[in-house]
């Protein structure tokens, strides 16, 4: 599927010209991978931390991966536009790396809306 913008593009010129737009090309490379680390780092430290959260009116100490898994759990079985959101943003953040699912996986169907209802 071809890029968008791409009937924009204009053909090189010259030698110092694919030179600059190899230069700026690769400087603005560089710079969007210092960012996705910078991402990783803050997902990180915050998946290492540990949080103090009320479940089910009692105050339990989780760190931030299990506070993150049991989030990610009920958005996905309630089902709707924000679980698909979330599946499209997990799958963009994860692509081109290998993933191990380990533990069992099981997917619950939200209950049937009445006629009329509105999604969610």
């Amino acid at each position: 599927m071809p890029r968008k913008g791409v009937e924009n593009l204009q053909p090189v010129k010259t030698k110092a010209e694919a030179r600059k737009r190899g230069a700026n090309g690769g400087k603005a490379s560089g710079e969007a991978k210092r960012k996705k680390k910078l991402m990783s780092q803050i997902y990180g430290e915050f998946l290492a931390e540990k949080f103090a959260v009320n479940v089910d009116g009692k105050k339990q100490d989780m760190t931030g991966e299990k506070l993150v898994n049991s989030v990610v759990k009920k958005v996905l079985i309630s089902g709707g536009a924000a679980a698909v959101s979330l599946m499209k943003e997990i799958r963009e953040a994860t692509e081109g790396q290998k993933l191990t699912l380990d533990g069992p996986i099981s997917i619950g169907l939200p209950p049937e809306l009445p006629k009329g209802a509105p999604d969610a």
